[in-house]
């Protein structure tokens, strides 16, 4: 790790940064909508050629469809991707047994929360040998009355 921030080139992160901040907000919130001309504005703005915004931008993009693909493969994504399709279940026609084994029920479960799997995850450590006290509060702090703080309404 420490290897590779060595590599990294300070002159480079500051062309990136010029890049971003020549950016309005609405480019930066959705660089969808970054066309030719904006590009050219935003190359001439950070002292740097448009093929180096191309390669921030497309380098953004690809970063994001990793880690959408990612996201979906570790379980996060909410969208079910298939109910998506027109069709819906009809698109599944001559796929039999397409979707492969489901995994085991566990058994256990949080007390009082049906259907939710018991226990920690595997590969988690032992966390029984901690030290007394850690549930508690900081010293100063079990006296705070929350009840008087004020919060912003919405």
């Amino acid at each position: 790790m420490k290897d590779a921030l060595a590599a990294v080139d300070d002159k480079q992160l500051d062309r990136v940064q010029a890049i971003i901040r020549g950016m309005t907000p609405a480019e930066r919130a959705d660089p969808k909508i970054i066309n030719a001309s904006r590009r050219l504005r935003i190359a001439n703005g950070s002292g740097v050629a448009v093929s180096e915004v191309n390669q921030l931008v497309d380098r953004f993009f690809e970063a994001r469809k990793m880690m959408s693909s990612m996201a979906g493969r570790m379980g996060m994504g909410a969208i079910n991707r298939k109910s998506n399709r027109k069709g819906g279940k009809n698109n599944k026609k001559g796929k039999k047994g397409s979707r492969g084994p489901t995994a085991p029920k566990l058994k256990g479960g949080f007390p009082g929360m049906a259907g939710l799997p018991g226990g920690m995850p595997a590969g988690f450590p032992d966390l029984s040998g901690m030290p007394e006290g850690l549930g508690e509060l900081p010293p100063g702090l079990a006296d705070i009355d929350i009840s008087k703080l004020k919060f912003p309404k919405n």
